[in-house]
């Protein structure tokens, strides 16, 4: 028998009857809202008004035929099948990296305007610095996120940058926008971002881009460690190793020789 899951909370029923609902498009798709009644049992008031909400959200679309799944919702599985492909390319690249080079190596991505870590290495002699709940990071202050922004056509960074707000998180973050476009327009012709106690007072990190089978910007493979053990003077002798492992990581996610 299977067991029941124990929960702290009461689970929201309107959220279970949106996902069956979902699930019944994404299954039977064009479907009628009498279709999905017969398959799911469900108030007729309530599909018609899910299906509503869904609509206005973005996540089905009505057509003659009925309602069928969009884009988005696409959009958002193969975000997720994406992040879990490279990670598996990624991960003993990783392992390997930080074991020669002696430091923290991570993997980050972009989700909705912030960076994400998706996993980290950890180099049993290099400090903690960071707190666990430190994989969260804003675009303008951190490596990874200025990279990412390199890599955006003018019109689509222009547009990004004219929503960021550009907090200070230290002393040393750009919060000007002048200055982040020069910083932008160095981090494109060298090919790698550095953070200089940006996000942190005490942290380094350099990033460097990897590339799917499109040769888009899908990720970085970052190096952090704190300031007093890995000064800027070590920057230049650790940028190759990294750059090396992010090419391998991108051709083995299909990226072209011309990366």
């Amino acid at each position: 028998m299977e067991k029941i899951k124990e929960s702290n909370y009461v689970l929201s029923t309107t959220v279970q009857k949106a996902f069956s609902i979902i699930e019944c498009v994404a299954h039977f798709q064009p479907v009628t809202p009498v279709a999905i009644q017969k398959h799911l049992k469900m108030n007729k008031g309530n599909i018609h008004r899910l299906l509503a909400t869904l609509e206005d959200l973005g996540y089905v679309k009505k057509i003659e035929a009925g309602y069928i799944i969009t884009f988005k919702m696409y959009a958002m599985g193969n975000t997720a099948l994406e992040a879990h492909t490279i990670l598996q390319i990624a991960k003993p690249y990783i392992v390997q990296l930080s074991e020669k080079m002696r430091h923290n190596i991570s993997l980050l991505v972009i989700d909705r305007g912030r960076v994400i870590r998706l996993y980290q290495a950890e180099y049993p002699t290099d400090l903690k610095v960071l707190q666990e709940k430190d994989f969260i990071f804003p675009l303008h202050c951190s490596a990874t996120g200025k990279l990412y922004l390199s890599h955006l056509k003018e019109e689509e960074r222009d547009s990004v940058l004219a929503n960021m707000n550009l907090v200070k998180k230290t002393e040393f973050s750009i919060s000007d926008k002048v200055k982040l476009l020069e910083e932008l327009e160095n981090i494109k012709n060298q090919g790698y971002a550095t953070e200089i106690k940006e996000y942190s007072q005490f942290m380094h990190c350099l990033a460097v881009p990897i590339y799917d089978h499109h040769n888009n910007f899908i990720a970085s493979l970052s190096l952090t460690s704190p300031s007093f053990t890995f000064p800027e003077e070590d920057f230049p002798k650790a940028i190759q190793p990294l750059l090396a492992t992010a090419k391998q990581i991108s051709r083995d996610m299909g990226a072209g020789v011309s990366i």
